[in-house]
């Protein structure tokens, strides 16, 4: 007599956000599989099998190492940055093939596509589970791949119908402007959306600039004397005020009379006649030297 439990809950609503653009990426992806791709090459620049298979061999290479440089990556900059900055670039070089005049320069962006076009794998993979609890991960699992794998079904029968009316390469446009479509779609509604470990490590790296900054600043005031030494913002040049002596100290300190001089005459004179100011003690010059 157990109570059931709903193998999507909280979650329901971002695993059906996510599964709806992962199927418009793998709609994309229908219209450049890689038989489709063959005959393409084939029509526009009569390319023999054996050098299409090896054109695709090395596409195939390129796009097994680059998934070992998605952990590194998205620890960097997060799961969804490396989804969208990876697989965009590679969207656009597909675009881009078609307009290409010569053989070369075609091989060319479609093996600089393969060198970004599956980091973003790994990165999905990671950000399904993360985002969800893990009591809901075989569900989320199901829920996201199962529409994936319908509608790459539905890409190749348009894609091979534009391919017999012009060999300018059609659904390799349409193909990656669908998955240029989801890149954008996917930043916009889930780049506030991070995992929990994302979350803490932002709040980890703040407290650490913070109490970086604050060592800054309690370094600089040390050296300054506290209030001694200001820095002015426009000029970044630092000026220094002196502290002043007290009353006490200056009454203290006699005032010193001019050394008496010999005139022509043979007489002495007192010198130059004394400023008649009071000092800051309020005294006079006399009073003080009493």
């Amino acid at each position: 007599g157990g109570r059931s439990i709903s193998p999507l809950g909280a979650s329901k609503r971002t695993v059906y956000r996510l599964a709806a653009l992962f199927s418009l990426d793998s709609l994309g992806g229908g219209f450049v599989v890689q038989s489709l791709l063959a005959l393409w090459l084939f029509q526009r620049f009569d390319l023999s099998v054996a050098t299409t298979g090896t054109i695709f061999f090395w596409s195939g290479l390129f796009s097994a190492f680059s998934q070992l440089a998605a952990p590194r990556l998205a620890a960097r900059i997060g799961l969804v940055q490396t989804m969208v900055f990876t697989h965009l670039p590679a969207n656009l070089f597909l675009i881009a093939t078609p307009f290409m005049p010569t053989l070369p320069l075609a091989i060319a962006t479609l093996l600089a596509r393969s060198l970004v076009s599956s980091m973003d794998v790994p990165a999905r993979t990671s950000y399904v589970m993360a985002v969800v609890s893990p009591e809901e991960r075989p569900a989320a699992a199901s829920v996201t791949n199962v529409p994936r794998s319908l509608a790459s079904a539905l890409g190749p029968f348009p894609a091979g119908y534009l391919l017999g009316l012009s060999t300018f390469g059609w659904p390799l446009v349409i193909g990656g402007t669908l998955k240029a479509v989801y890149d954008l779609l996917l930043l916009a509604m889930f780049h506030k959306l991070k995992p929990p470990e994302e979350r803490d490590g932002e709040t980890e790296r703040r407290r650490d600039g913070q109490a970086e900054r604050l060592v800054r600043w309690i370094g600089c005031r040390g050296r300054s004397g506290f209030g001694l030494t200001r820095t002015v913002r426009r000029s970044r040049t630092p000026w220094r005020r002196e502290p002043r002596e007290s009353s006490t100290a200056a009454r203290s300190q006699p005032t010193p009379y001019p050394a008496p001089t010999r005139t022509s005459a043979g007489r002495l004179t007192r010198g130059p006649r004394r400023s008649r100011r009071r000092p800051r003690g309020g005294r006079s010059d006399r009073a003080t030297t009493r």
